[in-house]
């Protein structure tokens, strides 16, 4: 996925969200239905995050033989991230690329109502391998 030419500010971030396809099972959803707001998935891609934005999230983690909470900040470096949102949240905006044109929401950090996917990540001083959290 190439990134956007869009570029958040402050605490604003942007969202790729998921496109509802043509069918859901057996039922095939027609276009007027598609396009409708009340049928718009509430889950999408963290594509990008404002140079304010201070999302902290906080992930199980096995230190010293027990398990403990840590708290984790995202960076740019953990990105994409599959995340939820309430379908009213931010503004959509959209991209024009080679492939057409694409999706995206701003919305402030505060609108991502939980992560659906924990962020590869190491402790201070761990090797690059040890990222993987089980």
């Amino acid at each position: 996925m190439s990134l956007p030419k869009i570029y958040p500010d402050g605490s604003i971030i942007l969202v790729k969200p998921d496109q509802l396809g043509e069918q859901v099972g057996r039922i095939i959803i027609p276009d007027v239905a598609r396009e409708n707001e009340k049928f718009v998935n509430t889950t999408g891609s963290l594509v990008k995050i404002g140079a304010a934005a201070d999302f902290c999230i906080y992930v199980e983690r096995q230190l010293e033989g027990a398990y403990r909470f840590k708290k984790l900040t995202i960076t740019p470096e953990m990105l994409p991230l599959r995340v939820c949102f309430p379908k009213s949240a931010g503004i959509t905006i959209y991209d024009d690329t080679d492939e057409g044109r694409v999706e995206y929401k701003l919305m402030l950090e505060g609108d991502i109502v939980a992560f659906l996917e924990e962020p590869e990540w190491t402790e201070p001083g761990e090797p690059k391998e040890a990222a993987s959290v089980d």
